[in-house]
């Protein structure tokens, strides 16, 4: 990670970094990173570390445009992952958005869905919203109404933001 975000032009230890102005060196430098990460990945098989490294290709494979590549990386990586661990919440929630960035709307929702149930996740409330949003888009209102109501539950107040109450009488 630390190489990574040097050579995207960071300083040693920075937190963030901005994105080069010379597109070649993030691009390079994200192929670079990606293949350190599948490196972990293979030489850490079944750790913490080969599972974070995970999140992370899938993470530059979406910076690459390669969607397809991180849907196959996080489907897998989700199997792999107890049903209450929060790193698979993370994983789906990824692949919600990666699902939702390439047009399949509902496999998204059902991705949110999923990462929302995840017991020990804790940003549940932003998922079941957009999981409706994602199965209402669908045509999917009785999955839209019902990710819509366990927002109510879980985040009445940021419920009450989106709405999310004239969401679900616009679906009936």
């Amino acid at each position: 990670e630390m190489d990574f975000a040097r050579a995207m032009g960071a300083v040693p230890g920075a937190l963030a970094f901005m994105e080069p102005a010379n597109p070649e060196q993030g691009e390079r430098a994200r192929e670079i990173a990606l293949e350190g990460f599948k490196v972990v990945i293979a030489e850490h098989a079944g750790t913490r570390a080969a599972e974070l490294g995970s999140i992370r290709a899938a993470e530059i494979e979406v910076d690459l445009a390669r969607g397809e590549d991180a849907e196959l990386r996080l489907v897998r990586l989700t199997g792999q992952l107890d049903e209450d661990d929060a790193l698979r919440a993370v994983a789906l929630r990824l692949l919600g958005t990666v699902r939702t960035d390439a047009g399949n709307l509902s496999g998204g929702a059902y991705a949110y869905a999923e990462a929302a149930a995840v017991g020990d996740y804790q940003d549940s409330g932003p998922l079941w919203i957009a999981a409706g949003r994602g199965f209402a888009a669908s045509g999917l209102n009785e999955q839209a109404s019902e990710a819509y109501n366990e927002a109510l539950v879980v985040d009445m107040e940021l419920a009450a933001e989106a709405r999310i109450a004239d969401r679900i009488s616009a679906l009936e």
